[in-house]
């Protein structure tokens, strides 16, 4: 049962990864390159308005921005913080290179 569970969540992460990157294609690198300048630490509420401040461009949806955070709160303690952000970035440039993250 467990394994189904967890079959599950990851399925839906990945519908959530894709509906992201369909509607935010074109402007995936301000996105990343706002999210790189995060200091500090900020709650969910505080990073969904610097995410629409500092990518005014962008309309985001309550769903992409709960994405994000959701993929930069890595310690799920309800703030996304620059350690976060960077251990993040890390590690996604490790899978995109070919490698897993540690740990």
């Amino acid at each position: 049962r467990n394994w189904r569970a967890r079959s599950s969540a990851e399925v839906r992460r990945f519908q959530s990864l894709r509906t992201f990157l369909v509607a935010h294609m074109e402007d995936l690198d301000d996105i990343l390159a706002a999210i790189r300048r995060i200091e500090g630490k900020m709650d969910r509420r505080a990073f969904k308005q610097y995410m629409r401040d500092a990518v005014p461009g962008v309309h985001f949806t309550r769903a992409s921005l709960e994405f994000l955070f959701n993929q930069y709160d890595s310690d799920k303690d309800g703030f996304v913080s620059g350690v976060e952000v960077v251990a993040r970035n890390q590690a996604g440039e490790v899978m995109l290179q070919g490698g897993m993250p540690e740990g």
